[in-house]
């Protein structure tokens, strides 16, 4: 009707687009047969450099696509991507528009902005039909895109392997797409290469089996094609390393079965053992000790699995291990300590362990776990229990490490700096709440007699601060409230440096009713009332 009455085929919308192009985008091939009759330009093109052929091929629209060449559609225009028109019916899979577009002389080679053919996008979507059709045309299965990657590559990062047989007959990188399938998991691509004699060499410095070792099916597979299981990565791993890694005891116990030196170390100098220790894999473990792995192996850091498996905290790997030998380390139980693992602290006490080991600082089991309690890693309560089990095993609270501070002092050490910078919250949660897990561990430290060094001088600092309720706290503790400093002044001496009246009045109680002489003198004979 507008036709007749003298309305344009060649009005465009914003876009750009012809009545033909939203014609050929929607399949209706009587309208554009009745806009070409009306003389519709088949090559016209919107902004974005697409003709109506372009249209009808992203759409599958055979039909009118065959109307369009008719009408002197060119097959081979580009848009401003550089498509053609076979580009869009390839990647939307539609089979006879490819195949009416290669038969009317459409490139199957043609190249986009990226660098890619049809076959790169028919490859992607993973249709057979369309992937063949454009083989059968003389498409390049090797072509590589702006990235280097081939079409098999594309289908196999695209978990497209149903095109694999087709692509993989006379295609480049099918070395790469074998990577590619492994690390998706898929067996049925992976054995579909290797039964035609793809053979993996070192990619990046990383063979096959090592990709695979957490995937004990892609393991088995791989081992019964041959593929070697003592390679090493580019860190001297082997795949017995990654399998222990990954935690997969079906993976260890197959490469284990051919053979492989159980000890072996990797450039960080660490064997299966240590990684099966660090990823908390008891099966693995235990393969790995029947199988002859030394318990007491050292890394480049002079670390063994037993001491691995302390930081992680697995109690069962560390049973395990001192059941086959491990030497019950010093260093074990003060990392074990350091990060609250309870049960392995429990596991190393009952196995022997010295209580009152010191590392290189003189820091026991004890001085860390009063010391990281106030920590926010690990939850306190783990601390509490830790110190519990110490003290219950002997460990003495009293002894000072090599910068003369108690475990006592560790722990102390929140209050002082809540009092110094007058955070009345902080104050309250360290030392107003009787279940706070930094007060059940100073009060299980003083209940076992531990020596307060240094209390004397915390009790300075927090009356200097005017921090009232850390006076308190340590008062309760047993702090002497007539202690002396080196020059002879008392905590009341100390108050003479806050500020804040109200607080000073407050400490002045609490001092004087546990019996601190106000009159006392430093030694120069200079009085609370005197001291500048």
């Amino acid at each position: 009707m507008l036709l007749k009455h003298g309305a344009s085929p060649a009005v465009v919308d914003k876009t750009g687009r012809t009545p033909l192009h939203i014609i050929a985008e929607v399949c209706d091939s009587e309208l554009a047969v009745l806009l070409l009759k009306h003389g519709a330009d088949p090559n016209a093109k919107d902004r974005g450099g697409r003709t109506p052929l372009h249209y009808a091929g992203r759409e599958g629209c055979a039909e009118v696509i065959q109307l369009l060449i008719k009408a002197g559609a060119r097959v081979n225009d580009t848009d401003v991507y550089n498509k053609t028109p076979l580009h869009y019916a390839a990647r939307g899979g539609w089979k006879e528009a490819t195949r009416l577009l290669l038969q009317h002389g459409a490139d199957p080679n043609a190249r986009d902005i990226y660098g890619r053919t049809p076959l790169h996008y028919a490859a992607e979507r993973g249709d057979v039909g369309t992937v063949d059709l454009l083989i059968k045309a003389g498409a390049d299965p090797n072509a590589r895109d702006r990235e280097g990657k081939t079409p098999i590559i594309i289908a196999t990062q695209s978990r497209k392997f149903g095109v694999i047989p087709l692509l993989s007959a006379s295609a480049v990188g099918v070395e790469e797409a074998l990577y590619t399938a492994a690390r998706n998991g898929c067996r049925k691509a992976v054995r579909y290469m290797l039964a035609r004699g793809v053979r993996p060499g070192a990619s990046h410095g990383e063979s096959l089996l090592h990709l695979v070792a957490g995937d004990a099916g892609l393991v088995k597979l791989l081992l019964e094609y041959g593929v070697d299981p003592n390679a090493r990565d580019a860190h001297g791993k082997t795949p017995l390393h990654i399998a222990s890694e990954h935690n997969c005891a079906q993976c260890v116990e197959l490469l284990l079965k051919r053979g492989p030196d159980v000890n072996v170390k990797d450039g960080a100098g660490r064997t299966p053992l240590h990684y099966a220790a660090e990823s908390g894999c008891a099966p693995c473990v235990k393969l790995l000790l029947t199988s002859g792995a030394d318990p007491n192996a050292r890394d480049n850091e002079g670390k063994t699995p037993l001491v691995v498996a302390a930081r992680v905290g697995d109690a069962k790997t560390v049973t395990t291990l001192l059941k086959h030998g491990a030497v019950l380390e010093a260093s074990a139980l003060l990392i074990a300590a350091m990060w609250g693992r309870v049960g392995v602290v429990k596991t190393l006490l009952k196995h022997g362990a010295n209580p009152n080991i010191k590392d290189d600082e003189g820091k026991t089991p004890l001085h860390y776990a009063a010391e990281m309690v106030q920590g926010d890693d690990v939850p306190p309560e783990n601390y509490v229990v830790v110190v519990q089990e110490l003290l219950k095993f002997g460990a003495d609270p009293g002894v000072p490490d090599g910068a003369g501070k108690t475990p006592l002092h560790y722990a102390e050490m929140p209050l002082y700096y809540a009092g110094t910078v007058q955070n009345r919250e902080i104050v309250k949660m360290l030392s107003g709440e009787p279940h706070s897990s930094i007060d059940r561990v100073l009060r299980l430290l003083a209940v076992h007699g531990a020596v307060k060094i240094r209390e004397e001088a915390l009790l300075h600092q927090s009356a200097e601060a005017g921090c009232a309720k850390c006076i308190k706290f340590l008062l309760a503790s047993g702090a002497d409230p007539n202690a002396r400093d080196a020059h002879g002044r008392t905590p009341l001496h100390a108050l003479t440096r806050a500020h804040n009246i109200r607080r000073i009045s407050k400490c002045i109680k609490l001092l004087t009713r546990r019996g601190a002489y106000i009159n006392a003198g430093d030694f120069e004979g200079r009085t609370r009332y005197t001291t500048q």
